[in-house]
């Protein structure tokens, strides 16, 4: 599924037309989304993420696609971005805030760090351009994966949109908005 990063990118491209300033990218392993954007946006990416190979892997990733120049690797946690307030232009997160310790706290990091007018796109789908037969294949590989009833049950609350519901109003966070992209959702966060 390396293409769903491909497609994720267009689709935030397209729905918040933000191409140039500052990208933050929260947990973003090797760097497969942020390295997306990058590739048609002329936006700096800030890589962030708790695991130190997986930022060298995105390093090194971008020095192969001849886009070290706009990537920057930084160790942190989501509940700690060290970024000044309102300096991010957008930030983005696949899948990473399932295992964020304290959800409520980074998507207050994620909104402080907003400027006014930026948007925050978190969450765990795929993109509204992967084929249905795509998204079949996906939950069909993940639910096996899965060691029993319990876990499947448990994987699938996590993305539900109560479940975003609680933990943005645990945030103190107003104005989003829930996308359902099955199986998983994103939120949208904007900063007025």
């Amino acid at each position: 599924m390396e293409k769903v990063y491909r497609l994720l990118a267009r689709q935030i491209i397209e729905d918040y037309r933000i191409e140039r300033g500052i990208c933050v990218e929260i947990g973003s392993g090797d760097g497969k989304l942020g390295l997306e954007l990058a590739r048609l946006t002329e936006l700096h990416i800030y890589m962030v993420d708790i695991n130190c190979d997986a930022l060298r892997r995105a390093l090194r990733n971008a020095h192969e696609a001849n886009l070290s120049g706009r990537i920057t690797v930084i160790p942190a946690r989501a509940e700690q971005l060290p970024f000044a307030e309102g300096s991010a232009d957008l930030v983005v997160s696949r899948g990473s805030i399932f295992f964020w310790e304290d959800k409520p706290r980074g998507l207050r990091e994620a909104y402080r760090i907003l400027k006014p007018g930026g948007v925050a796109f978190v969450g765990g789908g795929l993109s509204r351009y992967v084929s249905e037969e795509e998204r079949r294949e996906f939950v069909r590989a993940r639910m096996a994966a899965l060691k029993d009833e319990e876990s499947r049950r448990e994987w699938m609350r996590l993305r539900s949109s109560l479940y975003f519901r609680r933990i943005l109003h645990q945030a103190g966070i107003q104005d989003f908005k829930l996308i359902a992209d099955p199986p998983g959702i994103w939120v949208e966060i904007w900063k007025r």
